[in-house]
């Protein structure tokens, strides 16, 4: 994804790159398109690139579909790794039309021919295959469409034989795309304070399948002359945190001096100490985490 940049480059640049005479100074193209907030959109969402976007959506449809199929008795093996992969995929390629005008559809002629181009650029065919995963760039087309809009394309199969991982494409990547929007809404409702309520919603609708994820403990952390320490705590707490309790935190951002972070209710005391413990150990100075973090 980072090497995808804004424009071309002449033969002779090219070149010079591939010698490491040059660099590629262009932008990075997900990283110059809003994924959330931008134009006809900034009164409702702080603005947030694609990359950032995606990228989130991906990880929460990771972590969403782990704890589904945890929670449901799936064995940890070849098959889980499959599933989560496909889901992170289709979380992270699902507002590709972004790229485009913002009128084009997902389902539009030239999204799948982009798509078809990045399938073999990224390489992904080769990355499927060591997953075990059979899927075309028509069939992650389909996917993709079936899991944004909820219906197949004309004479597919919406991209999986697998009935019950298309579906659980389609309910975790919304799912995740809910909570990071919700995360950026502009007023009250936003926040971190907007993805729990979120959560409460769903768990209020007895939707058993996330009964398991709605208590969660928010880590706050504000800092601003010391964005390097708190990138340090933020890289523990999500170590921490998937060593203790099998997961990566639900939410995990640090921006503007601020870092947030939820982790699961039931080993927060352990998380936090143990993270504390690690970050202090890896500093060349002593640190007393003692008033760091409110808990």
């Amino acid at each position: 994804m980072i090497n995808d940049r804004v424009g071309d480059l002449s033969v002779e640049k090219q070149k010079q790159i591939k010698l490491g005479k040059s660099i590629d100074a262009r932008s990075p193209l997900w990283l110059s398109i809003s994924g959330k907030g931008g134009p006809d959109y900034e009164c409702e969402y702080r603005n947030v690139s694609l990359a950032d976007h995606s990228i989130s959506v991906c990880t929460g449809a990771v972590v969403l579909t782990g704890y589904y199929l945890a929670d449901h008795g799936c064995d940890i093996d070849d098959n889980f790794s499959r599933q989560l992969f496909t889901v992170g995929l289709v979380g992270l390629l699902h507002d590709i039309n972004k790229l485009f005008d913002k009128h084009i559809a997902l389902s539009n002629k030239e999204i799948f021919e982009y798509l078809d181009e990045l399938y073999i650029r990224w390489d992904l065919k080769r990355i499927l295959d060591e997953y075990g995963i059979s899927l075309t760039s028509n069939e992650l087309f389909q996917l993709i469409n079936y899991t944004e809009a909820g219906t197949s394309l004309a004479g597919t199969e919406s991209g999986l034989v697998d009935s019950k991982l298309r579906q659980r494409c389609r309910v975790f990547v919304r799912m995740a795309d809910q909570l990071d929007s919700a995360f950026y809404r502009i007023g009250a409702d936003g926040g971190v304070a907007g993805v729990l309520n979120k959560l409460s919603t769903w768990a209020e609708a007895d939707q058993n399948f996330i009964s398991s994820m709605n208590s969660w403990h928010h880590v706050h952390l504000a800092d601003a002359a010391h964005p390097y320490l708190l990138d340090r705590l933020q890289y523990h707490i999500s170590q921490q945190c998937i060593k203790l309790a099998g997961v990566a935190p639900l939410l995990s951002i640090h921006a503007d001096g601020m870092l947030d972070l939820l982790v699961p209710e039931y080993a927060k005391d352990q998380i936090i100490s143990a993270s504390l413990k690690s970050f202090s150990g890896s500093l060349s100075a002593p640190f007393s985490g003692k008033r760091a973090i409110k808990q």
